[in-house]
């Protein structure tokens, strides 16, 4: 019985020292289309505390409500309030572009589909945003997304009611034409019957 209960008071020690932990914490930065931010000031704080944090850098810290403020060349301000409640935690927080002097740039995204598959439409999905657009394959098996940000982009050649290849492509202004032949398809999705 004695054993019991000296094992008992231990297990509830125990519990309340990693309770008690502070949290390991790193802060993520990247911009609005998932590149990258390496140069910021990044302030963490909370009702007790006020941390000056590094990009990717682990920080300890105690469990609690906390509000995190990053300003980095080029980009808006951001502020973000953050619950810290594991013991080791990521924080991403996606800067977006501060005021760019002149027109802002735009960028595209053109290809073919070099392969004897029956392919339909293309869609394009922001990997860190929530725009999606979805154009018809034109003759000779091409297509356009004109206008588009520049950023990283979700690649997805569609069939009649099926997948037929994803890649992941950046859009840039000066970006050469995309060429999906049946290697890329038959990688991405399985191999495709012409």
């Amino acid at each position: 019985m004695t054993s019991l209960r000296l094992f008992s008071a231990l297990l509830l020690t125990s519990g309340a020292l990693i309770g008690d932990a502070p949290c390991e914490v790193r802060i993520h930065l990247s911009d609005e289309y998932g590149n990258p931010v390496l140069a910021a000031q990044i302030k963490v704080v909370g009702a007790k505390t006020m941390v000056d944090a590094q990009p990717d850098k682990p920080f300890r810290i105690e469990e609690g409500n906390y509000t995190v403020q990053v300003t980095s060349p080029g980009s808006r301000r951001v502020t973000v309030p953050v619950v810290v409640d594991q013991l080791r935690q990521v924080i991403a927080v996606a800067l977006p572009l501060g005021a760019v002097e002149g027109p802002v740039p735009t960028c595209a995204i053109y290809g073919r589909i070099a392969s004897p598959v029956t392919a339909s439409h293309v869609r394009l999905m922001e990997l860190f945003g929530a725009r999606l657009i979805d154009v018809p394959l034109e003759g000779a098996s091409t297509f356009a997304f004109r206008s588009v940000a520049c950023g990283t982009y979700l690649l997805v050649v569609t069939g009649p009611g099926s997948c037929l290849a994803t890649m992941v492509v950046k859009a840039s202004a000066t970006m050469p034409r995309l060429d999906i032949g049946a290697t890329e398809l038959a990688a991405a999705c399985g191999p495709v019957k012409p």
